[in-house]
């Protein structure tokens, strides 16, 4: 699949966890409770920060992974930090660089961190693929 323009990832993160996933990867050395546009009545309206939205999924049966830097350089926010670890499957890997949601069925791949200067001030390269093998399988080729 071709690239976009990285200024719609407010609106494609969410469609990406919402189009029957199974599983999702979050990959992002830096990542915060970035506001998103998931489409209306999707999730409700408490959905519109990511923690909100990787919380409804989790209630859904969705397995969420995350892979960001260590614990204190990956977030300013400790309270999200908290929530990140307490809630979800965190692997911290010091020399992250790789910035991707791997899903069932699609892939963002890009240079966008998942923070409010990645999604809605930086220029930035974005993808979206198509997945072909299993979305462990997939992000553990980005970090090996």
């Amino acid at each position: 699949m071709p690239s976009f323009d990285c200024r719609a990832l407010p609106y494609l993160l969410p469609l990406l966890l919402l189009i029957e996933p199974k599983e999702a990867h979050v990959v992002s050395p830096w990542i915060s409770d970035v506001e998103l546009r998931p489409p209306p009545n999707s999730l409700g309206d408490e959905a519109r920060r990511l923690s909100s939205l990787l919380l409804a999924l989790k209630r859904r049966g969705v397995k969420i992974q995350l892979y960001t830097r260590p614990m204190g350089e990956f977030t300013q926010d400790e309270e999200f930090s908290r929530l990140l670890i307490r809630e979800f499957q965190v692997t911290h890997i010091k020399d992250l660089h790789v910035k991707a949601m791997v899903t069932t069925r699609l892939a963002y791949i890009g240079s966008a961190n998942i923070t409010y200067n990645g999604l809605y001030v930086n220029r930035e390269q974005c993808r979206l693929e198509r997945v072909h093998k299993k979305a462990a399988e997939i992000v553990r080729e980005f970090l090996t």
